[in-house]
């Protein structure tokens, strides 16, 4: 399966620092939070008034989800029509409202909702495979987001926590995993799931979060939109970088999750607004009339050419690949540094030697 070898080393890098960071903490109480106050039984049991948002009820659980207590245990639902609840209470219309306009008897077309996701979540909790999952009902329609959330927070270990369709279908895209092109965003985020964890063994010792989380930020680095730019109509660029002469900075780098270069003596790069000033400086500091060509172009694409997204490669010498890397931020000048004070941060995705560039 394409990328698959990519992801778990990616995961495996970056679990453990994933879940000793506070956001981490965060998500895992609130996920917490939400099972010891949500239930199918509860859920069963709710009236209107404490499900639906758009009333004055901050304590209904549709408002919980997406603006009160719940808003950031994953994944997050904000933004769009309220009607991805299902049924709320519309201020502009006078009553309650369905994706199909106001209904007359509220309190029947929630009792019918509710029904009817209960029914999806009780599929979900008891599926072996995705063809157990069943949501085509009409009552529901439009309501995926809400679903995928609820389904997460109360089986975990069952949904990836990513409710966005073109994300899950970009996940589908760069992994090569095949299914039916009409599964609902439910059944993808349950295979996607499925597949990944039949895949990785070890994902199953981690929070459900950590995966995907970690899955979110992959597909950010590998996703289409990286791999071909479409957002920006430009291709990523690709560094190859010494770390250092012989790579001696190289574990530094690593560890510190950056890149930088040595020439401190010009300090801030970004004073200079041409190479041929760049140039001048590096002739005067070095007392040479050479044209430093190669010195003054590292030290120009550094600051003005590289951008937020180019894959990095390190090297040792001339022909050994020692680790690759995704830029993350821009240029950085950083005088408390007692040296290589021109910094980039960079996510590192391996620290793995191979004799070939």
């Amino acid at each position: 399966m394409k990328y698959i070898e990519e992801f778990k080393e990616y995961y495996l890098t970056h679990k453990d620092a994933f879940e000793s960071s506070d956001g981490y903490r965060t998500l895992s109480e609130k996920l917490n939070q939400f099972n010891g106050e949500y239930s199918l039984e509860r859920i069963s049991n709710l009236s209107l008034d404490e499900y639906a948002i758009g009333t004055e009820n901050k304590d209904s659980l549709s408002y919980k989800l997406e603006f009160g207590k719940y808003k950031n245990t994953p994944p997050g639902i904000g933004g769009g029509a309220a009607n991805k609840h299902g049924i709320y209470y519309s201020k502009d219309k006078g009553g309650f409202v369905t994706r199909d306009g106001r209904v007359f008897d509220a309190e029947q077309t929630w009792k019918s909702i509710r029904t009817d996701l209960l029914s999806v979540l009780h599929s979900v909790d008891k599926a072996n495979n995705v063809s157990e999952i069943f949501d085509d009902y009409s009552s529901l329609k439009g309501m995926s987001m809400v679903i995928i959330k609820l389904a997460f927070c109360l089986f975990p270990e069952k949904i990836i926590c990513i409710a966005g369709r073109k994300q899950l279908m970009g996940i589908i895209d760069l992994f090569e995993i095949e299914c039916d092109e009409n599964y609902s965003s439910l059944k993808l985020a349950f295979l996607i799931n499925q597949v990944i964890r039949n895949s990785i063994p070890e994902v199953s010792n981690y929070s459900p979060i950590t995966l995907g989380c970690l899955m979110w930020d992959f597909l950010g680095i590998y996703g289409d939109n990286n791999r071909r730019s479409q957002t920006r109509g430009v291709e990523k660029k690709t560094w190859i970088y010494a770390p250092g002469e012989n790579a001696s900075k190289w574990e530094e780098f690593y560890k510190e999750g950056i890149m930088a270069l040595g020439w401190d003596k010009l300090g801030d790069i970004r004073q200079y607004s041409s190479k041929t000033e760049i140039k001048v400086a590096l002739q005067e500091i070095e007392n040479t009339k050479s044209s430093k060509k190669n010195d003054v172009l590292a030290n120009w694409e550094f600051v003005n050419v590289m951008k937020i997204g180019d894959v990095v490669y390190a090297k040792r010498g001339s022909d050994t690949i020692i680790g690759k890397g995704i830029v993350e931020s821009d240029y950085i000048f950083d005088d408390s540094k007692q040296e290589y004070k021109s910094i980039r941060k960079v996510k590192w995705l391996s620290n793995e030697e191979k004799n070939h560039i």
